[in-house]
C-alpha cells in the first residue's frame, strides 16, 4: 500500500490497518516492559469485574523509555503525522490487555464523546494508533470497526447518554463507567448495524507489531477473549494542538488525558 493509498483509506473509511508496521526491536522492548506496567498499582489501573484481571492501564504518556519513544519518535508517530495536516500531540496513551479467557468485551462506542464530554476536546479530529503487542485473530477478541461511521451523526442513544452524564454534574470521581464493560457512551448492536448499513464491520487481525489507525468518531468495539492466548492492544491517541481541550484543567486526572499539548518534534 502506498502512502497515498493508506492516507486516502484512512480519511474515507475512518481507519487503516498496516500489518507489522512496528520494528521488531521496539516491539520486543514494549513486550518486555509490559508486565511491569500491568503490575504497577494505582488509580491508573482498572480491573475486570472479577477484581483481579487488568482491563486497562492509562497514563503511559507520563512514562519515559520505550513508551515515549514509540509515541513521539518512531514509525508510529511518523505515520500519524502523515494522516493529519496539523501539528499533533499525544492526547492519551493506554493499554488494553485482554487476558486469555477472562478479558471481557468493549461495547460498540466512539472515542470522541468521551473526550468531548469529559475533557472538552472541541472536534472529532483526534485519532488513535492501536499497536498489536500479541498476535490477534478472530478467537482472542480482536478490535472491530464500522467503516465510514466517522462521517455519521450521533445516534439518539448517544445523545441520551450525553444528557445523562453531562459535563459538570458528576457526583464522584468514580471513572469506572468510562472503562468498564458497561460504557457511558455505548452504542447498541442495533445502532452499530444502522451505521454499518450493508457493509460488514472490519475485524483487525494480524501479527504482533501491526498497527491500526482509526478516527475518534469511528464506531468500534471488541468481543470477549475466550481463547487461551492474550490480546494486548497498546493505544496512542494523537490530537491536533489546535484541538486541545479548552476547559483546562480537565476534570479527569492527568493519567487519563495529557495536560501538555506540546507538538511532536
Amino acid at each position: 500500500m502506498t502512502d497515498l493509498d493508506y492516507v486516502e483509506q484512512f480519511h474515507t473509511e475512518g481507519f487503516v490497518f498496516l500489518p507489522e508496521l512496528l520494528p521488531h526491536d521496539l516491539l520486543k522492548r514494549m513486550q518486555a516492559e509490559l508486565p511491569k506496567v500491568l503490575d504497577e498499582p494505582g488509580p491508573q489501573r482498572f480491573l475486570e469485574d472479577d477484581g483481579t484481571t487488568v482491563r486497562a492501564i492509562y497514563g503511559l504518556h507520563q512514562k519515559e523509555g520505550v513508551w515515549r519513544e514509540v509515541a513521539t519518535d518512531s514509525v508510529v508517530s511518523k505515520t500519524a503525522k502523515s494522516l493529519s495536516d496539523q501539528d499533533l500531540y499525544v492526547l492519551q496513551w493506554k493499554i488494553n490487555p485482554k487476558s486469555a479467557q477472562t478479558g471481557d468485551q468493549w461495547e460498540w462506542h466512539r472515542d470522541f464523546p468521551f473526550w468531548q464530554a469529559e475533557d472538552g476536546v472541541p472536534a472529532p479530529l483526534a485519532f488513535t494508533a492501536g499497536i498489536f503487542l500479541d498476535d490477534i485473530d478472530e478467537e482472542n477478541g480482536p478490535l472491530r470497526l464500522v467503516p465510514g461511521s466517522h462521517k455519521s451523526a450521533a445516534l439518539q442513544e448517544e445523545r441520551e447518554a450525553w444528557e445523562r452524564r453531562g459535563i459538570t454534574d458528576r457526583e464522584s470521581n468514580d471513572w469506572s463507567s468510562l472503562v468498564s464493560n458497561n460504557l457511558s457512551f455505548a452504542i447498541s448492536d442495533d445502532g452499530a448495524s444502522t451505521l454499518s448499513g450493508d457493509r460488514q464491520a472490519f475485524t483487525a487481525c494480524g501479527p504482533a507489531g501491526s498497527v491500526v489507525f482509526f478516527n475518534s468518531n469511528v464506531v468500534h468495539g471488541s468481543l470477549p477473549n475466550r481463547s487461551q492466548r492474550p490480546r494486548t492492544l497498546a493505544l496512542i491517541s494523537y490530537n491536533p494542538v489546535d484541538n486541545a481541550p479548552k476547559n483546562w484543567p480537565t476534570p479527569r486526572p492527568a493519567y487519563f488525558v495529557n495536560l501538555d499539548p506540546t507538538p511532536l518534534a
